[in-house]
């Protein structure tokens, strides 16, 4: 199987094969839980797109640069009195 070179926030990581998912990408960064992440992938000079964690990426394509992951924000907000975050 062969190996690829990703780079996540900056951050050069090896992975296994050519196809790997938003949260395999996560994992390999050490981004635990992946739900509480966003991805995003850099296209070139198009700028960024959002990858779903189930979104399965093939990394022989051209133009796959790196990937950007951040928290997501939680708000919070009130409902009958009770502070939720979300």
């Amino acid at each position: 199987m062969s190996t690829f070179q990703i780079r996540l926030n900056g951050e050069k990581l090896q992975v296994n094969g050519h196809s790997i998912n938003g949260q395999q990408i996560l994992a390999a960064g050490g981004l635990e839980p992946p739900e509480d992440f966003e991805l995003l992938i850099k296209l070139n000079e198009k700028g960024f797109e959002p990858v779903q964690l189930d979104e399965v990426i093939d990394l022989r394509q051209p133009g796959i640069e790196g990937f950007r992951a951040k928290p997501y924000r939680q708000i919070i907000i009130t409902v009958d009195e009770q502070h939720l975050e979300v």
